[in-house]
This record gives structure tokens, C-alpha cells and sequence, in this order.
């Protein structure tokens, strides 16, 4: 449903689905698709002190769940945070290593693991802990 005045759309679906009013979102040029401003996208620091628009799909930005803020990932990647699974949809953010973060691993013949926030979204997503090593399964 989208609600025309004038010759324009003022209710426009946003790529979540939600229904808002245009001038709440801004546009991806290239899709032409909504994006509701601090739901699918937010300001971020450009280093510069410069606050830009920025998509969450656009591969520039992440969630800094320390800060509770999107980032460039260019800086998080620089920081002394981990990448991992913050909440219980599976997302990926950035986050302080402290004792409450453990470590996931898909499948026992790997040596790749995953940094989780705490236990309880571990056991949430799923993961179980290992009677053999400190990881989660």
C-alpha cells in the first residue's frame, strides 16, 4: 500500500517491509529501494567528523555493540574488538573481548571458531558445550 498526494508516493515500503513516510527514508539510487533512516540505515562517522547516510546491506558498516552504534568496518577492523554473534538472530557485530565471550566452532574438524557475546546467546543459537575442548558445538 502506498499512499499518493500531490503526484508523489508520501507512504512509501521500505526494504524491511515496514510502511513509512518517504521523508523518513533515503534512497538507493542504483535499486531505487527505501531505506528507513536509523532502522536500515544510519549516520555514521566518516573519520572525518562528517556524518553520511549509510545503508546496513552496503558492506561499509557494522554494529558496534560495545557502543550500542553502527561503524565503518575499515575502523572496527582496527580496534581491539572481536567480530561475532551479539544476539540471538545470528548477527555479526563487534564487541569487547572479556570473560563473558566464548567461542563457537561449526564443526569439530576445524580450527576456525567464532566469537559469541556470552553463553546465553550461545545456548540460544543453539550450541552446546564440549565435554573435550572450551568450544561450543
Amino acid at each position: 500500500m502506498t499512499i499518493e498526494i500531490k503526484g508523489r508516493l508520501e507512504v512509501i515500503q521500505t526494504i524491511t517491509g515496514n510502511y513509512t513516510k518517504r521523508a523518513n527514508c533515503i534512497t538507493n539510487r542504483e535499486t531505487g529501494q527505501y531505506y528507513e533512516k536509523n532502522v536500515s540505515c544510519f549516520q555514521v562517522d566518516m573519520g572525518d567528523g562528517r556524518l553520511v547516510w549509510n545503508r546496513i546491506d552496503n558492506g561499509k558498516i557494522a554494529f558496534n555493540y560495545s557502543t550500542q552504534n553502527w561503524e565503518l568496518i575499515k575502523f572496527l577492523e582496527n580496534s581491539d574488538l572481536l567480530k561475532g554473534f551479539y544476539d540471538t538472530s545470528k548477527n555479526m557485530g563487534y564487541f569487547k573481548k572479556d570473560e563473558s565471550v566464548v567461542y563457537l566452532k561449526e564443526r569439530i574438524d576445524t580450527n576456525t571458531t567464532i566469537p559469541c557475546l556470552n553463553l546465553d546467546v550461545a545456548t540460544k543459537l543453539g550450541y552446546t558445550s564440549s565435554l573435550w575442548d572450551e568450544f561450543l558445538y
